[in-house]
């Protein structure tokens, strides 16, 4: 896949500062400042452009002994423009710097460009898309089983950003190809699984009702073989076991209020409701005297 994004990235760019520095030997050793040396004024460090000996002064001589050289900032800016007879700071304690004449050249200006996060947010949000393709076309040769997104193993084969990190650009593209693989199962297999493992857990006199429950699995982890580990979440609703021939025994020949009083009284039923038909005058409602004429269903409250 290919994706596009704006850069975010700001960045100072110009060039340096250059000028003529003065360097006065104040002792009467001969002094030596190798190429690279900084020396530093307002807070600003400047590089020698090559190295200069500076011979030593004789306690006799009337002027101290000089030379001249040339710096450049170490950073881009007007800043580094300095004017003639700024002072310089240096390491060496046996001579002193002074700027001879302005310096020039430096200058700035911010610009947009490539930062890593810039990078790294593209690779994340091609990545994603590509994920879900994957998914897609994965789902689509397995219609009858499940691919989970978080379960696709990813190999990176190729990738290229049109500009890398710090280069000046008001947007960037990048090219990702990548190779997914993933383990398609089966809803109901997984559901059948945890059913035997929740079956161990059901307290006496119930049992389950593997047509109404609910299976929630999210991966939590993946072997190389490919092999899934769940964490599952398991909903079922628990019907009591009822013994229909008891209860046809305790309430055949009773009265409908004497009947429900019998079956509200039992383990595990909330209430109950009884329908006589043909409809009857209420005092001769009753229940029938033989099994095969009552009819008893087991609900969910």
């Amino acid at each position: 896949g290919t994706a596009k994004d704006n850069a975010t990235g700001q960045k100072q760019i110009g060039d340096p500062a250059k000028g003529t520095v003065k360097i006065i030997n104040n002792s009467d050793q001969a002094q030596a400042l190798s190429k690279g040396v900084t020396v530093s004024a307002t807070g600003i460090k400047f590089s020698l452009d090559s190295t200069t000996n500076i011979a030593s002064t004789s306690a006799t001589s009337d002027s101290k002994s000089t030379q001249t050289a040339t710096v450049t900032a170490t950073i881009v800016g007007a800043d580094g423009n300095l004017p003639s007879g700024t002072q310089f700071s240096t390491t060496n304690s046996n001579i002193a710097i002074v700027a001879e004449g302005n310096f020039s050249g430096g200058t700035s200006k911010q610009v947009t460009v490539v930062s890593a996060d810039d990078q790294n947010r593209l690779l994340a949000s091609l990545a994603s898309n590509l994920r879900q393709q994957a998914q897609q076309k994965l789902q689509d040769k397995t219609p009858q089983k499940k691919i989970l997104q978080e379960a696709l193993a990813e190999t990176i084969v190729k990738k290229s950003f049109s500009k890398n990190i710090n280069d000046q650009a008001s947007d960037f593209s990048f090219n990702l190809t990548n190779n997914y693989k993933g383990t398609a199962f089966d809803d109901s297999d997984l559901k059948l699984i945890i059913s035997k493992l929740v079956t161990t857990q059901i307290p006496n006199g119930f049992e389950l009702n593997l047509n109404d429950t609910e299976t929630q699995a999210d991966v939590s982890k993946i072997d190389k073989d490919g092999k899934l580990i769940f964490l599952a979440r398991f909903t079922a609703k628990l019907l009591p076991k009822i013994d229909e021939n008891t209860i046809k025994n305790k309430i055949k020949g009773k009265s409908i209020n004497d009947a429900i009083n019998i079956i509200k009284g039992m383990d595990n039923i909330l209430g109950s409701e009884i329908i006589i038909t043909p409809s009857l005058p209420a005092f001769l409602q009753k229940i029938p005297l033989l099994d095969k004429n009552i009819k008893i269903e087991v609900g969910l409250k």
